[in-house]
Parts: structure tokens; sequence; C-alpha cells
């Protein structure tokens, strides 16, 4: 492509990733930016380039369907038309995302189930409402009760119905992880896999292969032999060999369900395979300027989030990196490969800290060498699947090696999970004037110095906001967040000091570790206190170990050999132990006891905390009831305090009066689900005249201590300022 022509592509894509952001920050910005691009500016022989604002500002307008109000609870009647299809094999149901009425909802049935997008469906479900204020409702319908209607033809349609086919070989063939892996790493099915899997993946900065993505397809074009970017080794092909790769590329595409980085792959291959035809190389501007061009027109919606950026950060670093300096087997299969692989993890480092808030230093060795086994599963799952759909013997032949394989990646993925610095965390969430100011000073760092170890310079500049010391709080602040059936609390002290109690939930287990996430300044717990083994306190303990770092914990004896100690250990934790009757005061201002009751069922085992907000104190009981309430009394744990968090999420609890006799407290709150009220516990502290809280009312609540404690709700009601004095 002549070098004016590919100028003239890449300003149009430039012009409309503009024309996207702007839409996203201020609509009436975008419209002046398109006013200006299509008829102010005299482009001269550019103008082409200003008109791709108009047809972008059109194609990012429309907004996604809205979620449906949630209907009343119990049996309700369904009609929809259905959008997308997901499995989950190990819970034995399908997802559904259907529209009806310009809005979209979500229906759950039971396997097996017949739906393809453009299928209409009526169905008799039953509605249950959400466990959290802000969240959405469930449907759930047996496949029995019902109707689908088969939609028209279309390609949407048909790659959902071959993926499932696919995917149902694999599940057919292969043991349960070893198929959720396989359908993922192949087929994009969304399948979950193991969440110590997940887990490592992220530590380890291996997501990108566990996830399809452009790196897939661009694995597949390899072994096709299509390579229409190789450089010096680029030639001519045959048109019939063009054909069959393309076609193959394409139909692979379909099947991923085209989401946007295998989109973006596939649009700049075609235009690669387009220049090995023509012999005419159409440029590494062109070839990254079209897709992003076309995903601004075709699906806005994926662009400049963390995976567009991500993706054309790693390219930015490959073009860096540049091709291999020899044709020596160690520089071309070793050498070559691992300076990609460094060079790409550079310039995403700043943009993986700012969406995920860690590194993962070891990803620029472990992605050479993992990326050809994992080329090798998608080769081989791709025959595998196809072979048994086709000819059922071959699929029982193909499917030992295909095992093996996953088998393999998996336990390299766990034992490179072991390594040290896996991940490096970010030290805090920085704001966006110093992230602004840092990115400006490597801009201009690279700008003045033009070299490649400039570039290296400007994204450390970039990644420095992020391990500088936060500032400390003005006061100390208590979130009790909303999860549902469940307990998660995070205390930001006045030192900066973060500590959690408790990080469970029976409706959400991934929901704790964001709240906590986000409720972060300084990315570090120093302390986790878990109060009991139930999974309403505890099964979200081993996706937060590997969101942030868990520096000390305390947790009851029984739990020894709890999952949620092993993830501690396996992170580096260290961990104290409570013995019914003993206590401890890990920092000022803190203190967990065990209550003395030996034998005592899990509950009314419970740990209790105490804890100083600037003069403020609340005291937690976890989950206990009758034996434990009674065993705190008798022991001097229970005690005056201005806030008391109900036990057992405020059921009913028959002590409760002697707790609060004991306590006497000035508020009180409840970490329950909706539909709760403000829970049985809490209808008995109202009688009382003691102000009553409860997330499944209120939403997340935000405790702030100090001399004029408030009490903040994230749904907006209006709460007390602060505690009523007695």
């Amino acid at each position: 492509m002549p070098p004016t022509r590919s100028l003239v592509v890449v300003l149009a894509a430039a012009i409309a990733l503009v024309t996207v952001g702007l839409l996203r920050l201020y609509p009436g910005l975008a419209a002046a930016w398109v006013a200006v691009c299509t008829l102010a500016i005299p482009w001269r022989g550019y103008g082409p380039a200003g008109l791709a604002a108009l047809p972008t500002l059109l194609a990012a307008l429309p907004a996604p369907l809205p979620l449906a109000p949630p209907p009343a609870t119990g049996p309700v009647h369904v009609v929809g038309t259905v959008i997308a299809v997901r499995r989950d094999f190990a819970n034995g149901t399908a997802d559904l995302q259907l529209a009806a009425q310009g809005f979209r909802f979500a229906l759950s049935m039971e396997l097996p189930c017949a739906a393809l997008p453009g299928d209409r469906i009526e169905a008799t479900a039953r509605c249950t409402a959400a466990a959290i204020p802000d969240g959405a409702a469930t449907l759930r319908a047996a496949s029995s009760a019902c109707k689908i209607t088969t939609g028209s033809p279309s390609l949407p349609r048909a790659g959902t119905e071959l993926r499932l086919a696919l995917e149902a070989r694999l599940h057919a063939l292969l043991p349960l992880d070893a198929a959720q892996l396989v359908s993922a790493l192949v087929l994009g099915s969304d399948a979950r896999v193991p969440n110590e899997l997940a887990a490592a993946h992220r530590a380890t900065g291996l997501s990108h292969l566990l996830a399809v993505s452009g790196a897939h397809a661009a694995m597949l074009s390899m072994l096709l032999g299509l390579q229409p970017f190789a450089g010096g080794r680029r030639r001519r092909s045959s048109k019939l060999h063009l054909c069959l790769a393309m076609g193959l590329l394409l139909v692979y595409g379909a099947i991923t369900g085209l989401e946007p980085p295998v989109f973006r792959a596939l649009v700049s291959y075609t235009i690669g395979a387009i220049g090995m035809r023509t012999g005419r190389s159409a440029g590494a501007a062109a070839g990254l300027a079209w897709p992003a061009l076309l995903s601004c027109l075709v699906a806005p919606h994926g662009v400049l989030g963390a995976s567009f950026c991500l993706s054309y950060a790693a390219v930015a670093g490959l073009w860096l990196a540049g091709p291999p300096r020899s044709e020596g087997r160690v520089e071309r299969f070793v050498l070559a490969p691992v300076r990609a692989s460094f060079w790409a993890t550079a310039l995403t480092a700043p943009l993986t800290l700012g969406w995920f808030g860690q590194l993962a230093p070891w990803t620029v060795l472990l992605t050479p060498i993992l990326a050809p086994l994992v080329a090798a599963i998608l080769f081989l799952g791709l025959f595998t699947s196809v072979g048994a759909l086709l000819i059922p013997p071959l699929g029982a032949v193909l499917a030992p090696p295909l095992a093996a394989a996953a088998t393999l990646y998996v336990t390299a993925v766990e034992h490179a999970n072991a390594l040290p610095a896996t991940p490096v965390f970010a030290w805090c969430v920085p704001s966006w004037v110093s992230l602004a100011l840092a990115a400006l000073a490597g801009a201009a760092a690279v700008a003045l110095l033009r070299t490649r170890s400039s570039v290296l310079l400007g994204c450390a500049c970039a990644a420095v906001p992020h391990f500088l010391p936060p500032p400390s709080p003005e006061h100390s602040i208590l979130h009790l967040f909303a999860i549902g059936h469940g307990q998660c609390c995070l205390v930001t002290m006045r030192d900066g000091h973060n500590v959690v109690l408790d990080c469970g939930s029976l409706q959400y287990l991934a929901l704790p570790p964001r709240r906590i996430d986000s409720a972060l300044q300084r990315r570090c717990i120093d302390l986790l206190v878990l109060t009991h083994a139930d999974r309403d306190h505890t099964g979200s303990v081993f996706d937060l170990s590997g969101r942030v770092p868990i520096r000390r914990a305390i947790l009851p004896m029984a739990m020894e050999d709890h999952p949620a100690a092993l993830a501690l250990r396996s992170q580096g934790c260290s961990i104290t132990w409570l013995q019914p009757g003993e206590r401890s005061e890990p920092m000022p201002g803190f203190l967990v006891a065990a209550p003395r009751n030996p034998g005592a069922k899990c509950n009314d085992s419970s740990l209790w905390t105490t804890v100083e907000l600037d003069g403020l104190s609340v005291q937690l009981p976890g989950d206990a009831q009758q034996a434990g309430i009674a065993a705190a009394i008798e022991d001097g744990i229970a005690k005056r305090a201005d806030v008391l968090v109900l036990p057992h999420h405020g059921r009913p609890e028959v002590t409760i009066d002697a707790l609060l006799d004991v306590v006497d407290p000035r508020l009180c709150l409840v970490s329950n689900r909706t539909g709760e009220d403000v829970s049985v516990q809490g209808t008995q502290t109202l009688r009382r005249g003691v102000p009553t809280f409860a997330t499944g009312m209120c939403g997340s609540l935000r405790l702030e201590g100090g001399a004029r404690p408030n009490l903040a709700s994230t749904i907006g009601l209006s709460l007390p300022q602060r505690p009523p004095a007695k």
C-alpha cells in the first residue's frame, strides 16, 4: 500500500478512536469533534480520513440493551429472543441472554438445552430476588417448561451451534477439568476453569494464553502456514493455500463468536493475506490501523477497553523487539521469542498495573516457553473435536494425547505459580493527576531521547505512581460490604493499615474481593481475620489472596486444614491460630478473642473482634449463636461498644437481648441479603430505640470514626450523620 494511503488509514483510525472516547466522556464534545473533522478542517489529500468520524459516531451511539426491571418474585412467564448461550457443564446449566421489548435479561436452564441465538423462547420460570440491592434478579426454568421456536439462519447462530457441538464432544471425551480448560483455550466458550487455575494464570501473567484472543488466531495462522508479517521471510502464496487458510481462520472466528480481539486479528491477517497474494506489503501501520478503524465501526463496545489497549501495547512491544537478528536456531527459537516477550511485557506493564494492580515478570520467560504447548493444544483440540463430530472413533483416538497435553500445561502453570514474585503487587491506587503527570514525563523522555531505551524509561515513569506510598485517611473507616448472604468487612486505620474481617458470600464468590479491591488505597492487607470456617465467611479468600498481598492472618485452630488456610500459606502469609479461650492484640485498637467453648459447633466457635475507630468502638461477633454468645459474655469478651454488627446475619436468636444488655450499642449494623429487611434481630434493636441498618436494604455501609462519626450508604439512602448520643 502506498505510504500516503497508509497515512490516511492511520489518521482515520485515530479520528475514530477519539470519537469513541469522547462519546463515552461527553456526547456533546463528540458531536463537536465530528463537525470539526468533517467540515472545518481542510484535510487536503487526507480528506477521507475526516469522514470516519461521522459513521463512527453513528455506530457507537446505540447503547447496549438495558437490563429489564426485575419482575415480582415467584413464578413468571418469560418470552424473549436468544442473544447468547453459554453452557456450564460443572453445574449442569445453560445461561441464556434474552432480549424482549428493548430490554435484556438472563435465564438459567438445566442441561440439555437446544436454544441458539435467534430462537424465540417462551417459558415458565421462577424469579429469585437479587441478594444485594444493586444486583440483578435471577430467572431459572426447567427445560420441560420451555417452548423453543427455531429462529432464522444467521452467522451467529451457525457459529454458536458449531461451537456448542464441538464443546459437547470435548466434554464427552475428556475429564471435566481438562474439558473446561481445552474449551476455554480452543473455543472461547467462556467456560469456567477451576478457580485455582484461573488465579495461577493471573499471577503468572498467562491470562492471555487462557482466554481466546488475537494470539490464538495468530497461532492458528502460523500452523496453517499463513505468515503475512514475517518480515524478510514473507513470500507469495498460492491462491488455493490462501483461500483455504483464510477460510479456516474465518470459520474459527465464527466459532469463537468473533470476540473483539479475534475480530481485530482476522482483519489484520486478511490484509496481510492480500499482500501475500499480490506480493505487496500492506505495512505495519495499515495492518494495525485497519483493525482499529473497523472495530470502531462494527464493534465500538470493545474499543479502548483493557483488551484493546493491552493488545496494541503488546504489538508495539513486538515491533520494538524487531525480527530475529540472525538465521541461527538459537536466535530464532530462543533469543528472539524471549526478546519479543520482554518488550511486550514492558510496554503493557503500566496498563496492567492500572487495570489489575499487579505485574507478572515471569511471563517474559513463561510465554515463549508455554506458547508452543498452547498452540499444540489449540490445533489438537480443534482436530479432536471436529474429528469426533465427523468420525466418532477418531475422537476417541485423539482424546488421550489431548488430555496429556492439557495435564502437562496445567502442571507447568501450577509450578510457575510457585515461583517468587508471582505476582508483584502495586503498592497503591494512584490518583489520576499523578498518573497523568507520570505519563507526560514518560512521553517527554521518549520524545526527547528517541531511542528504544527511552521507551523503557517512559514505561517506568508511567509505572512509578503505583509504587508510591498513598496518603493516609483523615479518620479510621469501617466498610461493611453488601455481598448477599455472607460477611465481608474492611477496616482502614488512620495510620493506613488495612484489616479485613471475613471474606465470603453464598451467592457471589467473586464479589467480596472486588468490593475490597475497589475500596483499597494502599494495596496491601495487613491483617485478615476469619471468624469461622463457613463458606459464607471464607469462600472468597482464595480469590482475594490472588488480588492483593495478605501479610498476616488470625484464624481459629479448627481451620488449620481449611482451603482458605492453605491459600494463605501458599502466598507466604503468617498465620496466628487461636485456641478456645485465647486472645490476640495484633495491632493497637484491635482485639481478637476466641470464646472458651470447647466442643461448640462452628458458629458458636466464631472469633469475636473489637475495633477502635478513633474513639468509636465496634464489636463484630461473627456467627455466634446461643452457646457462643453466652460464652463470650461469661469470658468478658462481649463488652460495652458504640456499634454492634449483629451476629449470624441478624437471624432469630434467643440470647440477643442478653447481648444487647451487655454491649449497650448506640448503632447496630447487619450483613444480610435483600428480602431480609433489617433482619429479625434488627427488629428487636429498633424496638429498643437503637438505629439499625442492613446491607440488604442500604447497600454497602461506610462508617467513619473520629469526633464526628458518620454513616453512609452506597445506594444513597438517607442515614444519620452520626450515631445518636446516649
